[in-house]
């Protein structure tokens, strides 16, 4: 038997053995943006931060368990439009995760990290020596994303399930120029199909 024939072989083996649970989901939730916009405008007032709590989130995601508890996910994210003092923002992401679960009978818990490709425009009109500036940011920026969260399967192939997800964004603040780290956070709820 040649080296191809062998190879051949044990790839043939190999992934009529492996167990592969293929999926889409789809969720929407609430966006919470305070983290970025104070980091871009730290004089901001705290009933204008919590303008930024309130935008719309949602998700999209194709992904596949490769044994019973690990898997991967490409995801894309709209992480909102938010709107403080002086402020407005617009946040997306594209990422890769690992993704680990564990199953309890219909429930499975399930956590990931990974990394999102993140393009965010921000502009700010601050107050600068009596007169207003605008300061527009763009950024587009590999960085960190986590997340965790509780699926209940309804039958075989469907679940819905409930997430928090956290990414990292830096933000520059308006005023000095300097970049800050910051996070954006979603609270979704949506439903996974499984093939």
């Amino acid at each position: 038997m040649s080296l191809q024939q062998l190879s051949l072989t044990a790839l043939i083996a190999l992934s009529s053995s492996v167990y592969a649970a293929p999926y889409i989901s789809f969720a929407v939730g609430q966006g919470d943006g305070n983290d970025w916009t104070s980091a871009i405008n730290p004089s901001q007032t705290i009933s204008s931060v919590s303008q930024a709590n309130k935008e719309t989130a949602f998700t999209a995601a194709v992904g596949t368990l490769f044994g019973r508890i690990l898997g991967a996910e490409i995801n894309y994210t709209n992480l909102g439009k938010y709107k403080a003092e002086g402020i407005e923002g617009d946040l997306k992401a594209i990422g890769i995760s690992a993704v680990a679960q564990l199953k309890l009978g219909s429930l499975a818990l399930f956590a990931k990290a990974g990394g999102a490709h993140i393009s965010a425009t921000s502009v700010a009109t601050i107050d600068s020596n009596n007169a207003q500036q605008v300061v527009k940011d763009e950024l587009s920026k590999v960085s960190p994303s986590y997340g965790a969260g509780l699926e209940y399967q309804i039958t075989p192939s469907i679940g819905l399930f409930s997430d928090y997800q956290v990414f990292t964004v830096d933000a520059k603040n308006a005023q000095t120029g300097l970049t800050e780290n910051s996070n954006v956070k979603t609270t979704n709820a949506g439903v996974r199909i499984r093939f």
